[in-house]
């Protein structure tokens, strides 16, 4: 077989691979360790992931894409330099979360309602923002390595696959040609 039909060769073992839908698999392999980690404030970043299949002159390319701030989930040092994260964006945080998912909000532990929804985001995300400011939260923060280990997991099962199916594709050749000619040739 020559350089040639050898690129052919591979290059036929991956699309079969790709199309058989291991980059949809991949997707839901990246949603899972999110969901996994606990990354899920809203549906937003699982819902953003996009997947294509390409095959053009330059050979196949799987393409998975996600907004970037979802990789930012993945950093294992946040640190905030000791200045107060904006409350009116954690306001919107809150919101979006929903003020049921908050077990305890400051002052109101003895008749246990809230005057006002806006009034108890204020006073959560004031707490959140001073517990960062004061360093308590970038020093209590682990990172939760949902991206790193995932790709990693999904390219060495891509390179199984394409490997399984190379080896296939050589087995069902050889069976062709010694059917045919009663040769082997590479």
């Amino acid at each position: 077989m020559n350089n040639l039909e050898s690129d052919r060769f591979i290059r036929q073992a991956i699309k079969t691979i790709f199309l058989s839908g291991v980059i949809f698999e991949a997707v839901k392999q990246f949603q899972d360790s999110i969901d996994r980690a606990n990354l899920i404030a809203t549906q937003k970043l699982l819902k953003d992931f996009s997947s294509t299949v390409i095959d053009d002159n330059q050979g196949i390319i799987g393409e998975i894409s996600f907004n970037a701030y979802g990789r930012f989930q993945d950093m294992k040092n946040v640190q905030w330099n000791f200045k107060k994260p904006p409350v009116d964006e954690l306001e919107k945080w809150i919101s979006v979360k929903g003020i049921s998912n908050f077990a305890w909000i400051a002052g109101y532990e003895k008749t246990g309602r809230v005057p006002s929804e806006s009034l108890a985001m204020k006073k959560i995300a004031w707490a959140i923002s001073h517990s960062m400011q004061n360093g308590d939260a970038a020093k209590n923060r682990k990172g939760r390595s949902w991206y790193n280990k995932t790709k990693v997991r999904i390219m060495n099962n891509i390179a199984e696959k394409v490997s399984k199916e190379i080896n296939n594709q050589l087995v069902n050749r050889m069976a062709s040609s010694i059917s045919g000619t009663g040769e082997v040739t590479f």
